[in-house]
C-alpha cells in the first residue's frame, strides 16, 4: 500500500514539473544580418528585449514597425531565429488600461 501512495504521488510530482517540448521549423540566420534587414528592409525597431528561461539561455526581442508589421526573434549569440512576424499589430494594453 505504502509503494502504491509513493508512485501516485511520485507520478503526480513529475507531472507538475513536466516540460513539453515542441520541435518546430524556424527561419534562423546571421544576427547581424538579420537585425540590419529588420532594420533597413521592414524598417523595424525593437521594442522589447529580455533574457528568455529557455535551455537554451537565449534573448528574446520584439521588433515593430510604423507600418503596423512585427517581428518576434530568438538570438543566441551569432545566430538568430524569427519565432514570428506578422501584419496589423495592434496595442491592447494603452494608458494603463488592458483588456
Amino acid at each position: 500500500m505504502k509503494f502504491k501512495l509513493f508512485v501516485i504521488a511520485y507520478m503526480m510530482c513529475n507531472m507538475a514539473f513536466a516540460q513539453e517540448v515542441i520541435n518546430a521549423p524556424m527561419a534562423c540566420f546571421n544576427t547581424d544580418k538579420l537585425f540590419k534587414d529588420l532594420k533597413e528592409i521592414h524598417e523595424e525597431t525593437p521594442i522589447i528585449v529580455g533574457k528568455a528561461t529557455d535551455m537554451a539561455g537565449s534573448t528574446m526581442s520584439f521588433w515593430v514597425s510604423k507600418n503596423d508589421t512585427w517581428s518576434i526573434v530568438a538570438t543566441l549569440g551569432d545566430v538568430s531565429c524569427l519565432v514570428g512576424v506578422g501584419i496589423n499589430l495592434s496595442v491592447l494594453r494603452k494608458r494603463g488600461v488592458g483588456i
